[in-house]
């Protein structure tokens, strides 16, 4: 490398490197609908929502990424208050549009 940077006009910026549609990601956001849910055990929201926040950059869909705690039954996870017994400490991803 010369040490010198030269500004240039009329350069091409290459596509984002991003999941195509239809790629498996980490959570099933491409197949989520409204007001459908997925809980993420021992997710912390923090980094989570900055996952969701990149990867969906491009997508019109809009989710929101919640604490909490929830119990699985039947396959399923039910919210509940944290101190239930039982309870499983993680986040929460809704899809809202």
């Amino acid at each position: 490398m010369t040490g010198k940077l030269v500004v240039q006009t009329g350069v091409p910026m290459p596509k984002a490197n991003r999941a195509r549609p239809g790629v498996r990601r980490k959570y099933p956001l491409d197949v989520m609908a409204v007001d459908q849910f997925v809980f993420s055990p021992g997710g912390v929201s923090k980094l989570v929502s900055a996952y969701i926040s990149r990867t969906t950059k491009d997508m019109p869909q809009k989710f929101s990424v919640r604490h909490c705690w929830a119990i699985q039954n039947d396959g399923k996870w039910k919210l509940v208050d944290q101190g239930t017994e039982g309870a499983v400490e993680g986040c929460g991803i809704w899809r809202i549009e």
